[in-house]
C-alpha cells in the first residue's frame, strides 16, 4: 500500500508526526491531500526536548517538513480488513441480476401478466 492512500485510509484515527525540526505531533487525522499535506485536529504539540508542550483544536502540515508518522499498532490490519470487506461487498452485487433485486413476483416486462394478449 502507497504511503498516501495509508494516510488516506487512516482518517479519523490517531497518528503521530515528527516534523524536519524534531518536534512532535500527536492528534487526529482529518485530512489529507496528493502532497502529503495533513490537517490534523485535537493535537498536542510538543518540542524535541519534550519539556514544551500545548495543545490546539486543529494544525495545518506542510508535507514536505515531515520526517516521519506513527499510525496506531492495529491499524493495518483495521484497513486490509475494510479493504476486504468492500470487495466482498463489491463481488456479491456483481453476478445479480435485475429481477434479483426485485423479489416480488410482478413479472413485469416482455408482456407477462400486462401488455401483450390475454393471459391463459
Amino acid at each position: 500500500m502507497l504511503p498516501v492512500q495509508l494516510l488516506k485510509n487512516s482518517k479519523n484515527r490517531k497518528i503521530s508526526v515528527q516534523i524536519k525540526n524534531g518536534d512532535n505531533i500527536n492528534g487526529i487525522l482529518d485530512n489529507i491531500d496528493n502532497f502529503m499535506n495533513l490537517k490534523i485536529k485535537n493535537i498536542t504539540y510538543s518540542d524535541k526536548t519534550g519539556k514544551n508542550f500545548f495543545q490546539a483544536k486543529e494544525i495545518y502540515i506542510r508535507g514536505n517538513s515531515i520526517s516521519s508518522i506513527n499510525f496506531e499498532e492495529d491499524l493495518l490490519n483495521t484497513i486490509e480488513k475494510e479493504r476486504e470487506s468492500k470487495i466482498e461487498n463489491k463481488n456479491n452485487l456483481l453476478g445479480k441480476k435485475r429481477n434479483d433485486f426485485h423479489n416480488n413476483n410482478n413479472n413485469r416486462g416482455r408482456g407477462n401478466k400486462r401488455g401483450r394478449g390475454k393471459y391463459i
